[in-house]
C-alpha cells in the first residue's frame, strides 16, 4: 500500500517537482510540510476542542452554582411556589371563577370564555382599553399566579382599544 501511494506521488506533477529538488530542499520541504500539518491540526482540531471544553466547564460551574443556590433556598422556593399557585393545581372551574372575579373588579367584561383542558381558560374580550387589559393581566399573574400562555390582540377603530383572545393557565 505504501509502495502504491509512493508510486502515485512520484507520477504526479507535485511529486515530480519534489523529486527534482536538491536533497537539502527536500528535507526543508518535508519539515515545512510537517510544520504545516501540525499548525493545521492545532488550528482546526485542538483549538476547537479546547474552546468547547472551556465552554462546557463554564456551563458546568454555573449549573453547580445554580444547584447549590437552589438547595440552599429550597424551603423558600417551595413556599413561594405554594403561595403563587394556591393550595394545589387549579381546576378549570376555579380558574374561571378567579378570572371572572378579577375581571369584574377591574371593570373588564369577558365576552366569551371556554375551558381548555383541565388547567387553561380561553377568554375573549371585545373593545377593551389596552392599558386596562395590561394592568389586569399583570395583576392576574402577580396576585393569583395565573399566566398568559398566548394572546392575540387586534386594534379597534378607537385609539388605544383592542379586541383580545387570551389563553390563561
Amino acid at each position: 500500500m505504501i509502495q502504491t501511494l509512493t508510486a502515485r506521488l512520484q507520477d504526479s506533477t507535485a511529486g515530480r517537482w519534489y523529486l527534482e529538488q536538491s536533497e537539502r530542499d527536500q528535507r526543508v520541504l518535508f519539515l515545512l510540510a510537517i510544520f504545516l500539518v501540525a499548525v493545521l491540526f492545532w488550528l482546526f482540531v485542538w483549538l476547537p476542542i479546547q474552546d468547547r471544553l472551556s465552554v462546557a466547564e463554564n456551563r458546568h460551574a454555573r449549573a453547580l452554582a445554580d444547584q447549590q443556590w437552589i438547595l440552599e433556598h429550597r424551603e423558600t422556593l417551595q413556599q413561594l411556589a405554594t403561595t403563587r399557585t394556591g393550595a394545589g393545581p387549579r381546576t378549570g372551574q376555579a380558574l374561571l371563577s378567579t378570572v371572572a372575579g378579577s375581571a369584574r373588579r377591574h371593570g373588564i367584561t369577558l365576552n366569551r370564555f371556554q375551558p381548555e383542558g383541565s388547567d387553561a381558560l380561553a377568554v375573549s374580550l371585545d373593545d377593551v382599553p389596552f392599558g386596562e387589559l395590561v394592568v389586569w393581566l399583570e395583576r392576574l399573574q402577580r396576585e393569583d399566579g395565573i399566566q398568559v400562555r398566548s394572546a392575540t390582540l387586534d386594534a379597534q377603530n378607537a385609539p388605544g382599544r383592542v379586541r383580545a383572545r387570551i389563553l390563561l393557565h
